[in-house]
């Protein structure tokens, strides 16, 4: 009778324990000791002030469509971004603004120079020029966000993308080797794409350059990585770690 007992409350166990729902994937929420919705206030007092301050600028059409709309340049025109903005073609979500690369951090744009920019702001990704200044309103029709951007030597920085409310909604970090940057799985600055995939699996898309890859996990994870290589000859490593509050 008791072996019968046992028996049942096992059957009754397991019934239970299969019925239960699969728990999410535990997302990333925030790098560098700042997290996703931390104030600007948060920022400084870790971080000072920023080196630079950019202002990126969607129309509000784009913003919520397909594609997406560019940082909006001095002419109000905006540009497509490259790999950033609106649903991308899987329907997927996407990053809050594109996201700088280690190229741009690199070669930052000087007084003069295309897209009239007056300042030493890099560009951002798809190659519009910044509408300069802070977080102003540009009109009923935009959505507007601030860059921070903290230069940490030659082609390192590390950025918060504020909304209007000051929070941030997307930190970017660039560099070659930086042990202080770490995902919550452990991936850093100059990790490989197999640690990549072993930690987080399939990416849900990707995004390719001539001279980069981006791969993208923040439906799940909220975080993407963007790998480049020096060479022809040495391998892609990680140069930029994304997480991102991102737009469904």
């Amino acid at each position: 009778m008791k072996d019968l007992l046992k028996i049942s409350v096992l059957a009754a166990g397991a019934t239970f324990m299969g019925a239960m729902p699969a728990q999410a994937p535990k997302a990333e929420v925030g790098l560098l000791g700042i997290r996703l919705y931390d104030t600007g206030v948060t920022v400084v007092k870790k971080f000072g002030s920023p080196t630079d301050v950019q202002a990126v600028t969607f129309s509000q059409n784009n913003a919520m469509g397909g594609g997406g709309g560019g940082s909006r340049g001095p002419s109000g025109v905006g540009a497509p971004p490259a790999g950033g903005g609106g649903r991308g073609a899987a329907g997927g979500a996407e990053f809050v603004v594109p996201p700088l690369g280690i190229d741009q951090v690199r070669r930052p744009q000087v007084a003069g120079g295309p897209g009239g920019e007056s300042g030493g702001a890099p560009r951002p990704a798809g190659g519009a020029g910044s509408s300069g200044g802070g977080a102003g309103t540009q009109g009923a029709d935009n959505v507007q966000y601030v860059r921070w951007i903290y230069r940490r030597g030659a082609g390192s920085s590390v950025n918060f993308v504020l909304n209007k409310f000051n929070k941030v909604v997307q930190i970017e970090a660039i560099g070659v080797v930086d042990g202080r940057v770490r995902t919550a799985k452990g991936i850093t600055l100059g990790s490989s794409l197999a640690q990549v995939i072993k930690l987080y699996s399939d990416p849900e898309s990707y995004d390719v350059g001539s001279d980069y890859f981006m791969v993208k996990f923040l439906s799940k994870y909220k975080v993407a990585f963007r790998l480049t290589r020096e060479t022809e000859k040495t391998p892609y490593r990680i140069t930029s770690i994304i997480v991102s509050a991102g737009r469904a």
